[in-house]
């Protein structure tokens, strides 16, 4: 019988040689022996300083990762909400908890100019498959100690499988809640085989260009509601590499079961291109 799956609703740099997507921390300054996303805990400010929020009517509902001055990369079924105007779409740059209005002198905001969903994209199709949107901005942004890209793959093929990866967000916590501040979850990324195995009973087909995680050095760490289109990353070379964005997963956040993203590294042609024209 297939289960329900959730979309995670509300919940560059070209190059890993690029200085702006080097840490600034160090691992254990903000990566503690114990994770609440789901059994995550939160950021330090500005630690991530390409999420954004974006915000539809004043509301958040997907994250996204910047990637260059005036490019945001997040899933493509976050734009593809009922009646969705993005005229009414915003995205908020520099921000750690949303509650705040300017909560520092870094925080920015601006309009979505122009939409690009992967052509392979359909949501009419179960499970989500090309998961991927780019967003040009209306203007760009000077980077700051709190606005900066992420790293993107330089290898099409890199799988990043097994990793630790880190994926952070605004989404709904293990209390049932959307978290109005920026929360961060170590978790490990399984291979596509594993994960098959697993979901596949469940009516889920994992493609190439999908990849999974499972829990994490606790057991129970997951991504929710609310951190779709929001990153997955893996540290490389003392630098962020933006692996996957947030797709779907089982709609009981908690259960033992794997997050599916949208794997970034086979679609680093499609993205050169589309930010070429």
């Amino acid at each position: 019988m297939k289960r329900q799956l959730r979309n995670e609703m509300y919940l560059p740099s070209f190059s890993s040689r690029n200085v702006f997507c080097e840490s600034k921390f160090r691992h254990e300054d903000f990566l503690g022996p114990s994770f609440k996303i789901i059994d995550g805990t939160e950021t330090p400010v500005h630690a991530f300083p390409w999420m954004v929020s974006l915000q539809y009517d004043g509301e958040h509902f997907c994250g996204g990762s910047l990637i260059n001055e005036d490019t945001v990369l997040t899933a493509a079924h976050c734009m593809n909400l009922p009646n969705f105007q993005s005229n009414y779409c915003q995205v908020f740059l520099g921000e750690h908890d949303l509650s705040l209005t300017n909560e520092t002198e870094f925080t920015l905001q601006r309009r979505v100019s122009r939409i690009v969903l992967h052509h392979g994209y359909s949501d009419a199709t179960s499970p989500l498959t090309h998961d991927i949107a780019i967003l040009k901005l209306d203007q760009s942004v000077p980077f700051s100690p709190a606005i900066g890209p992420v790293c993107l793959p330089t290898d099409s093929s890199a799988s990043f499988e097994p990793r630790l990866g880190i994926s952070i967000g605004w989404g709904i916590t293990e209390n049932g809640t959307l978290s109005d501040v920026l929360q961060q979850v170590e978790i490990n990324i399984i291979s596509s085989e594993v994960c098959q195995q697993i979901i596949g009973p469940l009516g889920v087909q994992v493609s190439p260009v999908m990849m999974c995680t499972l829990g994490g050095p606790n057991g129970g760490e997951s991504t929710c509601n609310g951190d779709s289109g929001g990153p997955l990353m893996v540290r490389q070379d003392n630098k962020f590499i933006l692996v996957g964005l947030v797709s779907f997963g089982e709609v009981d956040c908690t259960a033992p079961l794997p997050s599916v993203y949208a794997r970034v590294a086979p679609f680093l042609d499609w993205i050169a291109v589309a930010l070429s024209t």
